[in-house]
């Protein structure tokens, strides 16, 4: 998990990018892409969720 990571920060989306490590996961038989994220305009609740596995809501950083 990477903080701060631009759907533009890796080179299959910018050339001038060199991510030769994160390319060759991206690319292998076992990853799956998802090309579409939603996150809230601050990151308290986005990392609290992701660190946690709770909603938000649930711990109090909506």
């Amino acid at each position: 998990m990477a903080d701060d990571h631009g759907w533009n920060d890796v080179d299959w989306h910018d050339p001038a990018m060199d991510t030769p490590n994160l390319n060759e996961l991206a690319h292998s038989k076992h990853t799956v892409q998802l090309e579409n994220a939603y996150v809230n305009q601050c990151c308290t609740p986005t990392r609290s969720a992701l660190l946690s596995g709770y909603y938000p809501m649930h711990l109090g950083t909506q």
